[in-house]
């Protein structure tokens, strides 16, 4: 979903105008969100995805308005039952995460923008509750390096 502050809908959604769809949703196909940050620089949102039985995903949902990020179709995961969904790749027609992991790492996320810890501003980190990890993510633009 995207929205102004009032709670009004941009007039720049992708789905405003067409009929039967919810001019609010900017991109579906989300599986289970995380957690969310604002890049402090682009101003874009982040977001960390759980995945099924693996391939927990970190997103930039503005990169693709109006496109499917696949889920149920496709996963970086198994299903539960470890009969296997397959990889995004197979299906160019959705969008694909920006990074993924196996095993999990289940996530929340936040910028780093201290200047504590040097060489670190800018980073993403990952908060892991079941790998009971935080997990650092080196950035360049819109690409994880490290």
């Amino acid at each position: 979903m995207r929205i102004n502050p009032d709670g009004s809908v941009p007039p720049d959604n992708p789905f405003v105008g067409n009929s039967g769809v919810r001019p609010e949703i900017w991109s579906y196909g989300h599986r289970n969100p995380q957690g969310a940050a604002i890049h402090p620089v682009t101003g874009k949102l982040w977001e960390s995805e759980f995945g099924p039985k693996g391939g927990d995903e970190i997103n930039i949902p503005a990169l693709q308005p109006a496109r499917t990020m696949g889920w149920p179709v496709v996963s970086w995961g198994s299903n539960y039952d470890d009969t296997h969904i397959p990889d995004p790749p197979s299906h160019p027609e959705f969008a694909d995460a920006v990074a993924h992991w196996n095993p999990v790492i289940s996530s929340g996320v936040a910028f780093y923008t201290a200047d504590a810890i040097l060489g670190w501003k800018g980073n993403l980190l990952l908060s892991g509750p079941s790998s009971q990890a935080i997990i650092r993510l080196t950035l360049e633009d819109e690409t994880v390096t490290g």
